[in-house]
């Protein structure tokens, strides 16, 4: 029987369960195939080098984005010269974007699937002729249409993981209900990558996947989506079915929303479900930004659905874009400077503008020579920090470093406002407002007034003051 070993290269620091490699390993196990699990967040090179000596392995299949693409070349190298004879398959978002450069890039490389990799996978175990297999690139072959549409989502079994080390993965359990994007923000490919139609997985089918892994013992839960609130209806009957269960000892975040999908009733449904977390791409507090971003929502429609958000006590995480072109340093500070306006916005992610390949904003750098060197399109990581490998042609370039400073002490800030709200519910001070809740923070970063607040807070509890 042809075995094949998967490869988890998305480089993300601490581990998260690879939600879409999973459904990969689910179509090969349902299809009765061997395989085996690697994570390159979990294991050296020299590890999987040596797992998949051991297996005797047909193939070896990994995913990989952009960012770091080069370790999981040298890791697919290694693989190479240890095992001579193996067909090392790439899938995932830097295997869509670069096509048939890929080949150039890492000639160790024998076929790239491209778009979804259930079918595909199967059809390729199964001995299927490769031109017949929608998706796959060879050295040989041409650029095809990324075969999106072939796949029926209705048909697709969800992962149940079962040769992933999940407690190697955290207590969360991550659900993709949804896959594809609609629209066509210039920093962000994933309408190339995972389609331009929108496509859900029905209400009784996200129902089956999540009572599943309740019964497993999981009680929170990640929906990764990157349009998790499109479907309005889709999401109060979800939160309905929640409510009704009795389901009262679960915990929701959602990843990817839209702040102009965002209504008053579909929070409060989200929140009477125990949606605790939501996850905003704010990006920029300029309208004129946004409209570059290609957003197709006003800077107005992201503060009202956040407001909203925020009466309602969820836990608000914001992702930030610096350098726009002509964005200016009093306009990123700004932005910066946004969550200082709602109290349970408790984390700022900060992402440098990147050209990275398959987005539309990368053909605009090219196009106004922002780069001249291809490597720099990929990012050490995909948010956070920096990208030293991006030269001074690049306008982020510009006010990057001069905001280093601002983003780091915004970083700190909401730490120390997050443990004070914490500290201060615990002592029964529920509806502290944002302006003294931020008053006692920046006291509290000063090392002088913070003795005075910190006796004072330890005596109040003593006390058992309110």
């Amino acid at each position: 029987m042809k075995k094949i070993i998967l490869i988890n290269g998305y480089r993300v620091g601490n581990p998260s369960l690879p939600t879409g490699l999973g459904y990969v390993a689910q179509a090969i196990e349902n299809a009765g195939f061997d395989y085996d699990v690697c994570d390159v967040n979990l294991q050296t090179h020299e590890q999987i080098v040596q797992i998949v000596n051991d297996s005797k392995a047909h193939y070896v299949g990994c995913g990989t984005m952009s960012y770091e693409v080069e370790k999981n070349y040298e890791l697919l190298q290694a693989i190479r010269k240890s095992m001579p004879n193996v067909i090392i398959i790439l899938g995932g978002p830097h295997a869509i974007a670069a096509q048939q450069e890929i080949f150039q890039e890492c000639p160790v490389i024998d076929m790239v699937i491209q778009g979804e990799g259930e079918e595909a996978i199967v059809q390729l175990l199964n001995g299927s002729p490769l031109q017949s297999i929608p998706g796959i690139l060879t050295k040989n072959s041409q650029t095809g249409r990324i075969p999106y549409e072939f796949l029926s989502i209705d048909s697709i079994a969800f992962p149940k993981y079962r040769k992933f080390d999940l407690k190697k993965y955290g207590n969360t359990m991550n659900i993709a209900s949804s896959r594809g994007c609609v629209y066509n923000c210039s920093f962000c490919g994933a309408p190339k990558f995972l389609g331009e139609k929108w496509r859900a997985f029905k209400l009784d089918r996200l129902i089956e996947e999540f009572e599943y892994w309740y019964g497993k013992g999981y009680r929170q839960f990640y929906f990764s989506d990157s349009l998790f609130v499109l479907n309005k209806k889709r999401v109060i009957d979800f939160c309905t079915y929640i409510v009704e269960s009795n389901y009262n000892d679960v915990v929701f975040t959602a990843d990817g929303v839209r702040a102009d999908h965002l209504t008053v009733e579909i929070l409060q449904h989200m929140k009477n479900a125990n949606f605790k977390s939501i996850t905003l791409g704010v990006e920029s507090v300029n309208d004129n930004i946004l409209k570059f971003f290609n957003k197709n929502e006003t800077f107005s429609q992201i503060d009202n659905a956040i407001s909203i958000a925020d009466s309602l006590g969820f836990d608000i995480s914001i992702y930030l874009i610096i350098g726009a072109p002509e964005e200016t340093y009093d306009d990123a500070i700004k932005s910066i400077m946004y969550p200082m306006k709602y109290k349970n916005i408790s984390c700022s992610i900060f992402s440098k503008l990147t050209p990275i390949r398959g987005t539309p904003y990368y053909d605009y750098a090219l196009q106004h020579e922002l780069v001249s060197d291809k490597s720099i399109c990929y990012p050490k990581q995909e948010v956070y920090g920096t990208n030293e490998r991006l030269n001074d042609r690049n306008a982020v370039e510009e006010i990057w470093s001069s905001l280093l400073p601002a983003i780091d002490k915004m970083s700190r800030f909401l730490t120390m406002r997050n443990q004070i709200k914490k500290g201060l519910v615990c002592l029964g001070f529920y509806n502290i407002g944002v302006n003294k809740l931020n008053i006692l923070t920046r006291i509290s970063l000063n090392p002088f007034l913070s003795v005075f607040v910190n006796a004072s807070i330890r005596f109040a509890k003593l006390m058992g003051l309110k």
